[in-house]
């Protein structure tokens, strides 16, 4: 409605090619309290003209269903595919409900029958302004909800871009740790060595040989960590191979029998998709431990059409996938929550299926490179 001079003008744009009908439009509204201004067409070909020229000179067009030339849903039918963003409201005579409903189906907002005995006059104002209000306020409300999925959309991509800047921090200290703390102690343990050849005597040979053992065990922990911080071998064989490699760790780690396959197909991945399922794989097998109280896991790899499937499945105690909530924990529910809308940034996705008592399944999908 018009609220340039503080008054709330409904601007109405009628095509009616019945004098008596276009009079009488104007006399329900002179009657009501509604303030109104009526622009008048005869014919469709009329009220497309004027569109052409502007559209943002009304509030709602009303358009009856017989005119000459175009009909009146066929006018309806070419303002909404031109995406005209305004309420179509369509005037039939008695009988034609079987056309108001099929102007309903295809976009037009409401529908009015020209019968005199149930004095439509009276209602046109009320009608109208109800239509015109409830079309902005769904206008309003696609507007938000389109800018709360930009919003969304930025998070996703923000939290893909933090997960990746995760991996280049990881993949830096894991780096610096191997080249120099790691090389310090193998070229300690060296010097370590000739100083034991010319030891004189047992005692400071074996105090030089616990020292050596202690720099070994501090070796072996050194490398260790490097795995753990980040993989040297998802960057130097792959994804595949670094799968496998942290099924082993894990089990060797914590106790649980883990089972992995891949079904040797070559499977082309970048490094974002690379990182992020590594990433995943890490976490599902990280809740496994921490959460499942499963007794054995299992980790698949394979090739279906153009995309990689990662499963991780396990014979715990499962949960309600409904259900996530506080009882899963934080670190779960932020976990599945990241996992999906990383791999969701990549056009990738998770499906999660678990029953209680019965273990848990959780599939994850990624594109594979051109």
């Amino acid at each position: 409605m018009d609220q340039t001079d503080g008054s709330t003008k409904l601007r109405v744009l009628l095509v009616e090619d019945d004098e008596h009908d276009r009079i009488a439009f104007r006399r329900a509204f002179q009657r009501s309290q509604l303030e109104c201004e009526v622009t008048e067409c005869i014919r469709a070909e009329e009220a497309l003209e004027r569109f052409r020229a502007d559209t943002s000179s009304f509030d709602i067009v009303v358009i009856d269903h017989k005119l000459p030339g175009m009909s009146g849903f066929e006018l309806c039918k070419t303002l909404l595919a031109q995406e005209l963003q305004l309420p179509l409201v369509i005037l039939t005579g008695k009988g034609s409900e079987r056309l108001a409903v099929d102007a309903l189906k295809a976009g037009v907002y409401d529908y009015i029958v020209k019968d005199p005995s149930e004095s439509y006059l009276d209602l046109l104002p009320v009608v109208l302004s109800q239509a015109v209000r409830r079309h902005a306020d769904r206008i309003a409300r696609k507007r938000a909800e389109e800018k709360l999925l930009t919003y969304h959309n930025r998070l996703r991509s923000l939290a893909s871009a933090l997960s990746l800047a995760e991996e280049q921090e990881r993949r830096r200290i894991a780096t610096e740790v191997h080249e120099h703390i790691g090389q310090n102690l193998a070229f300690t343990k060296i010097k370590l060595g000739k100083v034991r050849e010319l030891a004189s005597s047992d005692s400071f040979r074996n105090a030089v040989d616990e020292a050596i053992e202690v720099i070994e065990r501090t070796i072996e922990e050194t490398r260790s960590l490097v795995f753990q911080v980040s993989s040297p071998i998802l960057y130097e064989l792959g994804l595949v191979a670094a799968v496998e490699s942290l099924t082993k760790q894990t089990q060797e780690r914590h106790g649980i029998p883990i089972d992995f396959e891949d079904d040797d197909k070559s499977k082309p991945l970048s490094d974002d998709v690379s990182v992020l399922l590594f990433q995943a794989v890490r976490e599902l097998l990280a809740n496994v431990v921490r959460h499942a109280q499963a007794k054995t896991a299992e980790v698949s790899v394979a090739k279906k059409n153009n995309e990689i499937i990662v499963e991780v499945k396990d014979d715990g105690i499962g949960f309600e996938p409904a259900e996530i909530g506080p009882a899963m924990g934080q670190d779960m529910r932020f976990g599945l929550f990241s996992i999906r809308e990383r791999l969701e940034s990549l056009g990738g996705g998770i499906k999660i299926s678990s029953r209680p008592g019965h273990g848990t399944r959780v599939t994850l999908s990624a594109p594979l490179s051109p």
